[in-house]
């Protein structure tokens, strides 16, 4: 046994050398980039690039640069310091592309939108770009430190999300033609800037997650999102129709006994001037519906709130505000007490 097993070693050991020889750095960027480029429609540069069979069939990858297109304000869309790969060797047999692990160090997302058309990602999400093999499974997924920007430069602002890590798995269902993935994300800060108000966040968020995709029907199923906020938990479900052609979004949301103390810290410090004091709790559920193509305001959303106990307390009121209970209701344009 021992002898075999020598064999296995010294034959890996072989292979690795073989491989790294024939497939150089040169090679597999000469091979890989130019496909790449084509199907994003973007420059690709890659400061080091080495093949593994080490774990599977892999590929490892330092500073990847996607540039961005042209008339935007940064200069790459992406960015990445290492991106790490394993493939398993049967199922690309079969065509299909099955991951052992997928790895991504410090990447960072530059999403633009100049007009209501005119995006930085807008030709990514059209079927007229060349067609990329996505992976059908991967036992392994983690991002680390990774960093989203969106800039809206028709109204001059920037959500920021930095210190996102996520770590999950992906699965693929060949009789029901479904993928089905689940994981957690976590994000240490995020940063919204307006020419009214702006705002930082130093509070992790938490999320955990359970999706469907249909291929066919080229649909997502949220079938579970638990958001954790600020010492506050929000349930989300809903679904995504025509994913790649024109993404249709809607949503049902709800939290129960949120803090009024942890809701008052997320807004922006221009509306809490004076060092206020508060406590209670109050529920709410909403639902919503959006044309992501046209922006993240939804075109349809209507809720409601309960609330119980609340106090507000302020050193320029001689007396706290208290409301015992609270109903109200909102929609797109309108929000009522009841």
């Amino acid at each position: 046994v021992l002898i075999i097993f020598g064999i296995l070693i010294i034959l890996l050991v072989a292979a690795t050398i073989v491989a790294k020889t024939i497939f150089t750095k040169e090679k597999i960027l000469a091979f890989v980039l130019p496909k790449i480029e084509t199907a994003l429609n973007r420059k690709v540069s890659v400061q080091d690039a080495s093949l593994s069979i080490w774990g599977g069939i892999g590929i490892d990858v330092k500073g990847l640069r996607i540039e961005n297109l042209s008339g935007f304000q940064e200069k790459n869309f992406l960015s990445l310091d290492e991106f790490s790969v394993r493939v398993k060797f049967w199922p690309l047999l079969k065509k299909r592309l099955e991951l052992t692990k997928l790895i991504l160090d410090k990447p960072t997302i530059n999403l633009e939108k100049k007009a209501l058309q005119i995006t930085n990602y807008s030709d990514l999400l059209s079927s007229s770009t060349s067609p990329i093999l996505l992976p059908l499974a991967f036992e392994k997924f983690e991002l680390k430190e990774g960093k989203f920007v969106y800039y809206n430069s028709q109204n001059n602002s920037k959500i920021t999300v930095s210190g996102l890590n996520q770590k999950g798995n992906l699965n693929f269902d060949q009789k029901l033609n479904e993928v089905f993935t689940s994981g957690e994300v976590a994000v240490k800060n995020l940063e919204i800037i307006s020419p009214k108000q702006s705002k930082v966040y130093n509070n992790p968020l938490a999320l955990e997650y359970n999706l469907t995709y249909n291929i066919s029907q080229d649909s997502l199923d949220i079938d579970k999102i638990v958001l954790t906020w600020n010492k506050n938990k929000t349930q989300i479900v809903g679904k995504v129709i025509e994913v790649t052609k024109n993404p249709q979004l809607s949503l049902r949301i709800e939290s129960k006994e949120i803090n009024l103390e942890n809701l008052l810290t997320l807004l922006p410090p221009d509306l809490l001037k004076e060092n206020l004091k508060s406590s209670g709790v109050f529920s709410l559920k909403a639902s919503g519906k959006w044309e992501l193509k046209k922006g993240f305001y939804p075109t349809e959303l209507t809720g409601n709130i309960t609330g119980r106990d609340l106090k507000i307390e302020s050193p320029k009121s001689p007396a706290p505000i208290k409301i015992p209970t609270l109903e109200a209701t909102f929609d797109n344009n309108n929000f009522s007490f009841t």
